[in-house]
């Protein structure tokens, strides 16, 4: 119960994160409700028309979870454009707290729900119909089936916690790349985000590695 409420301006990002997708893909925004108190999820709703398009309701479908990466990857650089010093200020402390916040309301609220990609098997026949039927019929079945579901919200968290925790642990050990503002933005974010991948395919190699009989 708890956490249901700390994570109630998730519903807030996933439905902002299909408000812009749809400005993105040329879409109308016909109405938006962040929260609905009524819902006992809080979950929201984006109505939308214009242009059909199999990969234009793909990408508004998975806004979430793409919504919810970005902030996520945006909390980390904050902790280390604060800590790359070896000092943090009290007010600091205070953003990243509620960076923390933010990002664990948006990552568990990033998974797109079965109502989101329906949109996506409604559309004409085209080239890129089947690619992103291989993209959003996997989600679409986690989305739908309840054990699915348990399995992949597992998943993304196990993810999210394995990523933020290789994150600390550079932060704490020193090896930190260079993310001064020379640098800039782009490039930083990019030196973490190559740094959390790295750091979890090597995580799954040593975990394969103690599979009896792999190679």
């Amino acid at each position: 119960m708890v956490m249901h409420y700390i994570t109630i301006p998730g519903s807030f990002f996933h439905e902002l994160a299909h408000q812009l997708a749809c400005y993105l893909v040329g879409h109308r925004v016909l109405e938006v409700r962040y929260i609905v108190r009524d819902n006992p999820a809080y979950a929201g709703y984006v109505l939308h028309q214009g242009p059909q398009g199999v990969a234009r309701h793909l990408f508004i479908g998975i806004a979430p979870l793409l919504m919810g990466f970005a902030i996520w990857a945006g909390a980390l650089t904050l902790g280390w454009y604060f800590f790359k010093d070896g000092q943090i200020a009290l007010w600091q402390v205070g953003v990243l707290v509620l960076a923390a916040w933010m990002t664990a309301a948006a990552t568990y609220a990033a998974l797109p729900n079965p109502v989101d990609m329906e949109g996506v098997f409604q559309q004409p026949f085209s080239i890129l119909t089947i690619p992103c039927y291989l993209i959003a019929g996997p989600v679409w079945l986690i989305a739908h089936d309840y054990r699915l579901n348990l399995w992949g919200w597992t998943l993304w968290r196990v993810l999210v916690v394995i990523g933020t925790a290789y994150a600390i642990y550079l932060l704490v050990s020193g090896d930190v790349p260079d993310l001064s503002l020379r640098a800039g933005l782009t490039e930083s974010i990019g030196a973490v985000l190559v740094r959390l991948i790295d750091g979890v395919i090597n995580l799954i190699d040593a975990l394969l590695g103690l599979i009896p009989g792999l190679p």
